[in-house]
């Protein structure tokens, strides 16, 4: 169970001196250097009683981002919030036993929900980032992104869901500018550690120097269950209505790709559909399942930071050495097999639509800190004017915990800190977890928090 996720210790939450109720909660129903940047006023700043306010924290994800942010080392004034008084109290009243000795922040709580605009804009005036883990973000996302923008409070979320951040852009962008607030959406397991991976290789490259191609393989080990945060589960239960839907994903993730930049990004979606060989892994190896949200996200960065046209592979390795042919065999078998159920999946659908939304939904696990994600980035870098050598850049970056929960709130809440920390300067609009940030900043934040990343460079000659 989640309560066992994480250690717990003796110690006592105080109460946050904002207006409360009787039974304590706050009633709210009644880098690239060149970008715009906005400086929020010192006497606003500190009216704000919160850095980060943790929005679903008695949600599955919501819960770990939650205790993730209790045992943290980082000293931040933040607040769990949510619609149901009665679950929050109780959850503060747990993490105040898991405080750690020496913690001294506040443990604030916040009522507030998705279907009440008013409350959602008290709630954004109270901090400088709300952190929401309330999804499908299509369906919840939009009524958060207003009332941050109108607050001027930074927006943080773990969506996979490329179209409606592209989408959320076009609407809300030039609003968000003018407020000076940053919205930073994929700041999860899609996309953290892909982008910060390319990024630091890119700068690893050095001047004079860009990132022409990189492979990306991403290995979990050590999950006890498997599953998917309930929120994801509908956002893939909406994927599954067919050919139709995936077709209509895959061109709204085009569109998110800036117009210079989408031929690079159908090459590579293209590329990623196929069995692959790869030099890294010394075997066949199959598509990483988050490459639909991935590619896009990453030809975005890289356009941003200047390795636009960089040919990108989201893989997964393949134990090749239980069968011949380097995984060939293995990587044949499963596109045969997807190549005969998904057809049957879409038909069955059709007519057994409620059992397979119960089904899926009973794979929602609650997380598990013993398990590991590692992502291995093999790159090469050439001359900007064609003259030197190639250099080839390694980074492996080695995460804590499953994926879809553990590491996802590990990543969102350094980015959420992170942004709360330098609110003042952070770049306006719509950004991935990198552009929000930079990388040296986010790797950084990282390593804190218990990631292992690891960057090597050598030359060709």
């Amino acid at each position: 169970s989640t309560e066992n996720l994480l250690p717990s210790r003796s110690k006592t939450c105080s109460h946050h001196h904002t207006p409360q109720l009787p039974d304590g909660t706050v009633d709210l129903r009644t880098h690239v250097d060149a970008r715009p940047r906005f400086r929020m006023p010192t006497k606003e700043s500190k009216a704000r009683p919160f850095d980060v306010i943790v929005f679903g924290a008695t949600g599955t994800t919501g819960l770990v981002a939650a205790e993730l942010l209790t045992l943290s080392v980082r000293q931040i004034r933040w607040a769990i919030a949510g619609r149901n008084a009665t679950k929050l109290s109780a959850l503060q009243t747990r993490l105040a036993g898991m405080k750690p000795e020496g913690k001294s922040e506040e443990c604030g709580v916040v009522i507030a929900d998705v279907g009440d605009k008013a409350s959602l804009l008290e709630m954004a005036r109270l901090t400088k980032v709300v952190l929401t883990t309330v999804g499908p973000y299509t369906a919840y996302g939009e009524s958060v992104i207003e009332a941050c923008i109108e607050a001027k409070a930074h927006y943080v979320d773990i969506t996979g869901e490329v179209g409606w951040v592209g989408k959320m852009a076009t609407k809300y962008n030039a609003k968000a500018k003018a407020a000076g607030v940053c919205i930073s959406s994929f700041c999860g397991y899609d996309c953290v550690p892909t982008e910060l991976s390319l990024v630091l290789a890119n700068k690893a490259a050095g001047e004079g120097y860009r990132l022409t191609s990189a492979e990306t393989l991403v290995k979990v080990d050590g999950m006890k269950s498997h599953g998917m945060p309930k929120g994801t589960v509908k956002t893939f239960y909406r994927l599954s209505g067919g050919p139709l839907s995936l077709i209509q994903t895959f061109t709204e993730g085009i569109k998110y790709v800036p117009s210079d930049e989408r031929l690079s990004a159908i090459r590579d979606m293209i590329l990623w559909l196929l069995p692959l060989w790869s030099s890294a892994a010394r075997g066949f190896t199959l598509p990483n399942f988050m490459g639909l949200v991935n590619i896009p996200v990453i030809h975005k960065s890289a356009y941003i930071h200047g390795f636009g046209g960089v040919t990108f592979y989201d893989r997964m390795p393949i134990p090749s050495n239980l069968f011949t042919g380097y995984g060939l065999f293995i990587v044949l078998a499963v596109y045969a097999l997807v190549s005969i159920a998904m057809p049957a999946f879409f038909v069955l659908n059709l007519f057994f639509s409620g059992w397979f939304k119960s089904k899926m939904n009973s794979m929602s696990p609650t997380g598990t800190k013993t398990a590991t994600v590692k992502c291995t980035l093999e790159g090469k870098a050439s001359p900007t004017d064609g003259v030197g050598d190639t250099k080839r850049i390694s980074v492996t970056s080695i995460y804590p915990g499953d994926p879809g929960i553990y590491m996802t709130c590990l990543c969102a809440n350094e980015v959420a800190m992170g942004i709360a920390s330098a609110s003042s300067t952070v770049p306006t609009g719509f950004h991935t977890p990198v552009t929000a940030l930079s990388a040296s900043v986010l790797a950084e934040r990282l390593k804190t928090a218990g990631v292992k990343i690891n960057v090597s460079v050598r030359s060709d000659s």
